[in-house]
């Protein structure tokens, strides 16, 4: 749905009259159940509110409220747990870049770590989602392992202190153009090929990394 911001107050007022009324069970089909519509809706209700709510000036960076859906609200009982589970089901969220003003998906490592462990996914399981299958699947060897002779490319969390802290917008861009970010906490270092770049959520100033080629 296009929808401009001259245009969110009176979808809003749609959506706030629906959201009054007692809540009808969706009626799903195989190939769209019913949490899928719903979720559909939240996050259509999401972005008017959003669009709305964003009529600060350009380059002014802002904090600003975002209800968050998480994969417990999405994905209910057993068929979260069969999708979490499965062995072909990566764990991912990205546009490329391309949305850099409405969407960011830094923030899927972390929820997958917060919302999906210990249930349905162990501590262990949820890390190798998001490390050795990647890695595994783009045939990056001795990648997302932690064993002798791999490349030390390592993450250090607290997984009592996980979570997504912030989210708002940086004009940092050219132009002072803006771009979405969330912040998280509970990452003591990144550490990339043996060296530090990320210490209590600050950068070192290391650069080691390379561009990685699958093997032909």
């Amino acid at each position: 749905m296009s929808v401009t911001r001259d245009d969110a107050p009176l979808y809003l007022a749609k959506y706030e009259r629906r959201r009054a009324e007692p809540v009808a069970p969706l009626e799903g089909t195989d190939e769209e159940p019913a949490f899928v519509l719903r979720a559909r809706e939240r996050a259509t209700l999401r972005a008017l509110e959003e669009l709305d709510r964003d009529s600060a000036p350009p380059g002014r960076t802002e904090e600003f409220a975002r209800e968050t859906v998480s994969p417990r609200e999405q994905f209910p009982g057993e068929f979260r747990k069969r999708m979490a589970q499965h062995p072909l089901l990566m764990a991912g969220a990205s546009d490329a870049g391309a949305h850099l003003q409405t969407f960011c998906g830094a923030d899927y490592p972390t929820r997958v770590l917060k919302d999906l462990v210990p249930d349905p996914l162990t501590l262990e399981q949820a890390v190798y989602k998001l490390t050795g299958q990647p890695a595994a699947m783009l045939g990056l060897v001795d990648r997302g392992v932690i064993r002798e002779g791999a490349h030390a490319d390592l993450v250090l969390f607290d997984p009592a202190r996980l979570g997504v802290v912030s989210t708002r917008f940086l004009d940092d861009f050219p132009t002072g153009a803006r771009r979405l970010v969330h912040e998280a906490s509970g990452y003591d270092a990144v550490i990339v090929n043996g060296t530090t770049i990320m210490r209590d959520g600050k950068p070192t100033g290391e650069l080691p990394g390379l561009v990685l080629h699958r093997p032909a």
